[in-house]
């Protein structure tokens, strides 16, 4: 009888350990991603001759936006849902909810289920505003009155949300209402990044009547927005910071002619130079990030050197937005004439 019971003990003792390994597996480490398996999608919307997509967003690898504008006014915006790309119908004349859309210039969330996209409207080209927000279930548009081609959004939180644009567009909601900050209409807003609600910036930029371009780094410090840096073009004098800015972790960076970091002193160029065109970055932290631009430029950053995918390089492929989360990452460009939309997906 006893050895019987010592027996059942045993079996009862490895059933257990083998129940407890099987629920708590042991997580894979990341992957490097220089090692990353890479697809293309190309995607040209049925009846348009130019498919641009050049923003992106997303709350996770299965759940990807990316938005911008097709010929005849149209805005697109595709979702990916872990296997393949579908273009959403927003447009009433596509069939969609919303009234004709003109371009798409940001998108930004919280979450799955809420998402916000800004652009402009057609009629009105650059003269009137776009502010559209899904709940999970509908897309639906917010109603802002008096701004411009709304090109940047970022937000702290659902209550805490800033969209810029073209010709001093400036708005805040704090989940109620939409209240206009005035800036100068010569100020371009290009785009808006943050880490608290008293400590958010926005990349503009101004051309003169000569087109000489001045860049700008405003800050938010809960009260006012004031004018943290500037400079104009030269072509005498290196870029002292990118024309957009982005949070990685809790540090500012800018990309622009190269790749710029923020320090207490200004701003200090960590890779490129004035011939290099980056358009967009992304990262979890200030040492793991990837740095997108024209010419089919990706590169990573890993903390210590850069990597370039140089199987991308083109003379006619622009990249323009970028995702990564560490396990995935999502590039979107175009061809020369936007023609073509291409998303380039490592994992």
């Amino acid at each position: 009888m006893k050895k019987f019971a010592t027996v059942l003990m045993s079996a009862i003792l490895v059933v257990g350990i083998e129940w407890s390994c099987r629920s708590n597996p042991v997580e894979p480490p990341p992957r490097n991603p220089r090692e990353y398996t890479w697809t293309i999608d190309t995607l040209k919307y049925p009846g348009s001759f130019q498919t641009a997509m050049d923003v992106v967003w997303g709350s996770g690898p299965s759940d990807i936006y990316i938005a911008g504008g097709a010929s005849g006014w149209f805005s697109k915006m595709y979702h990916y849902d872990g296997t393949s790309w579908q273009p959403l119908k927003l447009d009433s004349r596509d069939g969609g909810p919303i009234q004709p859309l003109a371009a798409f210039g940001g998108i930004f969330g919280f979450s799955g289920h809420d998402v916000y996209a800004v652009g402009v409207k057609y009629p009105g080209g650059i003269e009137n505003s776009l502010v559209i927000h899904f709940d999970g279930t509908t897309w639906s548009e917010r109603d802002v009155i008096g701004g411009k081609y709304l090109q940047a959004v970022w937000g702290n939180s659902p209550t805490d949300l800033w969209v810029g644009g073209t010709h001093g567009s400036l708005f805040h909601f704090d989940g109620s209402t939409w209240r206009k900050f005035p800036l100068a209409d010569s100020i371009w807003i290009s785009r808006i990044a943050g880490c608290a609600s008293n400590e958010v910036y926005a990349s503009a930029y101004h051309s003169n009547q000569d087109g000489v371009m001045t860049f700008y780094v405003f800050k938010w410090d809960g009260v006012t927005w004031s004018v943290l840096r500037s400079f104009t073009q030269s072509s005498f004098v290196e870029d002292e910071f990118g024309y957009r800015i982005a949070f990685l972790g809790n540090q500012l960076f800018s990309v622009g002619s190269g790749v710029f970091k923020s320090t207490s002193g200004g701003w200090m160029r960590i890779f490129g130079n004035r011939s290099t065109g980056f358009t967009d970055m992304s990262g979890p932290q200030p040492d793991d990030f990837f740095a997108v631009g024209v010419y089919g430029l990706v590169y990573h950053y890993n903390g210590r050197d850069w990597f370039q995918f140089s199987r991308f390089m083109s003379n006619d492929v622009h990249f323009y937005g970028c995702w990564y989360d560490a396990s995935e990452v999502f590039i979107v460009g175009t061809d020369g004439g936007g023609f073509k939309t291409f998303v380039l997906h490592g994992r």
